[in-house]
């Protein structure tokens, strides 16, 4: 397998996904090891920081994140700082002047340094706490796919990184990779197959996708045609093997057209999350339908305690609800069970109360919202399905609902105080909703293709659930095509010296021990022990990491299954087996071959093996 392919020397993957409309980086270390998403997580998560920040042209330094932001605007200083929105986009203008032989200007020079020094603080110095930096795998999770073409990533963004605590002098280029968002949601999808996830080789996909903007009240939504191919990486590490191929396969996107975005207006309305904080108050919580709390504010609903729950346990439930992806039916029941943390519900909500919410159906919930002005999406839809000419071929379509709910980094772009920021979240959310379903009726009303319409919403982990989902796949194919490492245990005679000639590395638990240190966390090896009866028994094992009392990790074998056989079994086989050749070789008719010929054969062939196998001692060898 090429090196550059090769993903095992890798345990863990940290995922630095770009989000322009939300204006935040989100930071998340997941184990790659795994193909559980619940065991993927480990102890350092994410971390949190805003994608725009300020820098001084004078003296170069910089203000970022929300809380240094928000005090630089409450007390500005004398010195003059400039701000820069999406450094991304700055990064890719600068990349098209210097193909364009344009000299670069002092002030794009300040701007460059300014960018390199944010890009060094934002990174999370905790890893090298946390955990072994050669074993961790950067991907850098990109806004769209003009970032990822290879001579702007390749070619000027990794030199810059290269300046930065992300990159260093002697990383391959397989420790830090880029994507799109289009490819880790392609490759989330990869892992969620199923009736609405089963892509197809070689089948035309539409992705739409909505996000909030957050410092307006205005949805994004992109619109991208795409096709379902192999994954080049996995082709490439497989070097085109059908046998591999034919196991399991990463299949990616390959955009057919370019992607087109338009924004569309959102109402934001607190009063809305009022109407929504009550009724479900009424409904599932209130011992009468005429119960009033506090000064019957949303304060007294959403967030604040009362007597029947606690904190912002109604923004929590409300943020369940929004995110649950309830099969396209908004006439069924809301059901605790279809949460995506359907985990922590278990025992939030007593059996009646659960009972209460299930006969609230989807529909009424999102009815107190206002309906969109859609007439000029609409347009916008057919004219873009009908300039590129795909309606007919289209397998399928998916309608994504980007809910990033669990961050509030950006509070003070919500034009009102922090206690309703989560409410106009809510709304936008709620509408993000409501405009993925109408999108739904547009394609249906208007649709001439044979393909399924997914509505799904996905949460801050999804893209890196995709990224760890390819970095498994191609950990387990270079699992197939590595070349395993052959350890032979010592040979013990009568008197239990050891022959210094092979290696005792798996004779002893402190030599064993030795041993999987030499394995990364989630490998696996085999232990082949052969005895003095002939027998052959070989072990599955996986090596695991836990930490110590000292938070020291430390390492150590899970069994995983076993297998045995005699050797004269062996001989057996092999005997078979070449008799058969020999036979369909011979000069003269094989009927004439009689029992005897074979069995004075079979003892003769057992006794060269058997010799091959001893050594001068008489002593048997693995």
């Amino acid at each position: 397998m090429d090196e550059k392919y090769d993903y095992s020397v890798f345990t863990t993957i940290c995922t630095i996904e770009i989000c322009i409309t939300t204006k935040e980086i989100l930071i998340h270390r997941v184990n790659s090891c795994s193909s559980e998403a619940s065991t993927r997580y480990l102890p350092f998560m994410y971390k949190l920081t805003t994608s725009d920040f300020f820098y001084s042209i004078e003296e170069g330094d910089i203000i970022y994140g929300a809380l240094m932001k928000k005090h630089y605007k409450e007390y500005p200083t004398n010195k003059h700082y400039n701000y820069v929105p999406n450094f991304m986009e700055t990064l890719y203008r600068m990349y098209v002047n210097s193909c364009q032989k344009n000299p670069i200007t002092k002030d794009d020079m300040t701007l460059l340094s300014a960018i390199k020094a944010f890009l060094a603080k934002i990174y999370p110095h905790q890893l090298e706490q946390a955990s072994d930096l050669s074993t961790i795998q950067f991907v850098f999770i990109l806004p769209s796919t003009k970032f990822t073409a290879k001579d702007f990533s390749e070619k000027f963004f990794r030199p810059i990184l290269a300046e930065t605590p992300w990159i260093g002098s002697n990383d391959p280029s397989k420790k830090v990779l880029f994507f799109d968002k289009l490819e880790s949601l392609f490759y989330y999808f990869n892992r969620r197959k199923g009736s609405y996830f089963d892509l197809k080789r070689e089948r035309k996909y539409m992705i739409c996708n909505l996000q909030n903007i957050v410092e307006s009240s205005k949805l994004s939504i992109t619109i991208n045609i795409t096709k379902a191919l192999y994954d080049p990486d996995f082709i490439a590490a497989s070097k085109k093997s059908v046998a591999l191929l034919s196991q399991t396969i990463i299949l990616s996107p390959k955009p057919l057209s370019p992607a087109v975005t338009f924004e569309i207006s959102v109402p934001r309305s607190v009063d809305t999350l009022l109407k929504i904080s009550k009724f479900l108050f009424l409904k599932v919580f209130a011992d009468s339908n005429e119960e009033i709390m506090g000064n019957n504010t949303i304060s007294d609903y959403y967030l604040y305690d009362n007597k029947y729950y606690t904190g912002r346990f109604m923004h929590n439930l409300i943020t369940a609800i929004i995110t649950t992806n309830y099969e396209n039916d908004l006439e069924c029941g809301i059901n605790t069970e279809k949460f995506s943390n359907q985990g922590y519900w278990l025992n939030q909500l007593s059996e009646m109360q659960k009972k209460k919410l299930n006969a609230i159906t989807y529909r009424e919930f999102f009815a107190f919202s206002m309906d969109l002005e859609m007439t000029d999406v609409e347009k916008r839809i057919i004219e873009y399905m009908k300039e590129n000419d795909i309606e007919e071929n289209i397998h399928g379509i998916f309608i994504i609902n980007e809910q990033y709910m669990k961050f509030s980094l950006n509070e003070d772009f919500y034009d009102i105080s922090n206690t309703y920021a989560t409410a106009y979240k809510h709304c936008d959310m709620i509408y993000s909703i409501k405009a993925g379903k109408t999108i739904k009726k547009i394609l249906n009303n208007s649709r001439r293709f044979y393909g399924e319409i997914c509505q799904l919403s996905i949460d801050e982990h999804s893209h890196t659930e995709g990224c760890a989902y390819k970095a498994l796949k191609m950990i387990e194919l270079s699992s197939r095509l590595a070349k395993p490492k052959v350890l032979k245990t010592s040979a013990i005679n009568k008197s239990n010296k050891t022959d210094d000639s092979h290696p005792a590395l798996l004779q002893s638990c402190t030599k064993k021990t030795t041993f999987i240190d030499k394995i990364q966390p989630y490998g696996y090896f085999v232990e082949a022990n052969i005895n003095c009866n002939n027998e052959i028994k070989m072990y599955l094992n996986q090596v695991i990491e836990t930490n110590t009392e000292n938070e020291e990790p430390e390492k150590s074998t899970l069994s995983i299954c076993d297998d045995g056989c005699k050797i004269a079994d062996i001989y057996d086989s092999m005997s078979d087996n070449v008799w058969e050749i020999a036979k369909q070789c011979a000069v003269n008719d094989s009927s004439s071959m009689e029992l005897s010929q074979y069995n004075d054969f079979k003892s003769k062939l057992t006794n060269i093996a058997r010799n091959i196998m001893l050594d001068e001692d008489r002593r048997l060898l693995n």
